[in-house]
């Protein structure tokens, strides 16, 4: 299962679901932690908490118990091709 502890400096990715129960919950649900948006990790504290993440335009800081909650949609292997089509002017 990959989560937003698991990610690297300056990549991304997607919310897939978020874990937990009662008021931890509720408060990464309300801070905008929701399944479907997009979440960039940006960098950590000097001792690697909190964590510091850009989603829907804004910069929030949680801690790494927290980001371990988060789960991330796991990434195609599959590439898309690129369309080469020809048009004649």
């Amino acid at each position: 299962m990959r989560t937003l502890e698991n990610l690297q400096k300056q990549s991304s990715g997607v919310i897939r679901r978020v874990h937990g129960s009662g008021l931890t919950l509720d408060r990464l649900l309300a801070l905008g932690f929701t399944p479907g948006t997009q979440v960039t990790y940006l960098f950590c504290a000097p001792f690697g908490d909190p964590v510091v993440f850009r989603l829907r335009g804004t910069t929030l800081a949680i801690g790494r118990a927290q980001a371990r909650l988060i789960e991330l949609r796991e990434e195609s292997k599959k590439k898309r091709k690129k369309c080469t089509a020809f048009l004649p002017l």
